[in-house]
């Protein structure tokens, strides 16, 4: 069955409530994100490599220890840091490496998420991490509690972006950091079409050996397409629900202090289901997505692609 096949059938499907579908999905996801694992392009080391360099000018310093080393230099440990949308609990586990702070907490929709995420947290002894089960949409946050609220990949699939980042003002202490690292791109992934033909002029120049599907090698990707808003929501009524008002929204309500694109635009649409086939040893592998990579950062930097993704550090509006 191919990708749209599955997709309607999912949608003949129906009555399904949209947060338990959330749930659900995420609950499978979370935690298989991994280096090498080459669904994503996200998860290739030299594309790693090239966010963090765009980042922070530096090919081993990744986003979080920029933040470390920028914003909060000569401030750890602080008292306690949030996470929305914590999915199987790599961040926190890893922050605690640096003495970030004294108590962690993170919050998830997805149950089976939340399980890895405590699993993994008392198997390396880490007392100082919680996590609970939370809605973003719903959320309740107790007010100056938290030094950092870091949002990594949630906060766009959240409905109620203003409600959150009310929310999220209202937790920070004084001096507090809501640190976002997010898509920003276009709503539900309704790439312009100028996008989606560079992309597929792309594809086109990749050796049939470079474009075969991880996940099923006898299958080849031919082109790329926008999923409608239907398809998309049948797989997660949440994903990238509000994704280009995330930084609008953010701005009416936060001072943005720091703010750094990363790509994505091109790199996204164009590796998904693919990415794998360049993680490889083959010096001609290793050119093309060296070239891909230099191609987006070319584009980005001449302004005639925007950049879907990107980290954004910022303190909450004094009135």
């Amino acid at each position: 069955m191919n990708l749209r096949s599955r997709l309607r059938s999912l949608l003949r499907r129906g009555g399904n409530d949209p947060s338990e579908v959330v749930s659900r999905h995420w609950s499978r996801e979370a935690g298989t994100w991994r280096t090498g694992r080459g669904r994503q392009w996200t998860e290739l080391s030299l594309v790693a490599r090239a966010i963090n360099r765009r980042i922070s000018g530096r090919e081993e310093v990744d986003a979080y220890q920029y933040v470390l080393e920028t914003h909060l230099q000569g401030r750890l440990p602080l008292e306690r840091v949030l996470t929305l949308g914590c999915g199987g609990g790599e961040l926190e586990r890893g922050l605690t490496k640096y003495g970030l702070a004294r108590e962690y907490v993170g919050l998830d929709i997805a149950d089976g998420a939340l399980e890895r995420a405590r699993a993994a947290a008392r198997e390396a002894g880490l007392e100082a991490i919680r996590y609970e089960r939370a809605d973003l949409d719903r959320l309740e946050l107790p007010p100056k509690t938290y030094d950092i609220v870091f949002g990594v990949f949630s906060v766009h699939h959240v409905r109620e972006l203003e409600r959150l980042m009310d929310q999220v003002a209202r937790t920070l202490r004084p001096g507090g950091l809501f640190v976002l690292n997010e898509y920003v791109g276009p709503t539900r992934f309704q790439w312009p079409r100028e996008q989606v033909d560079l992309c597929n002029a792309l594809l086109a120049t990749l050796p049939e050996r470079a474009r075969r599907i991880v996940t099923s090698p006898l299958r080849v990707k031919r082109t790329i397409w926008c999923p409608t808003v239907e398809e998309l929501a049948a797989i997660d009524p949440s994903e990238a629900v509000r994704s280009a008002e995330i930084e609008p929204v953010l701005s009416r309500r936060f001072d943005v202090i720091d703010r750094r694109p990363y790509g994505g635009t091109i790199l996204h649409p164009l590796l998904a289901d693919i990415a794998g086939n360049f993680e490889s040893d083959d010096p001609a592998v290793v050119a093309i997505l060296d070239a891909l990579i230099r191609t987006e950062e070319n584009l980005m930097e001449s302004g005639l692609i925007p950049s879907d993704f990107m980290l954004l550090i910022a303190h909450p509006r004094t009135a």
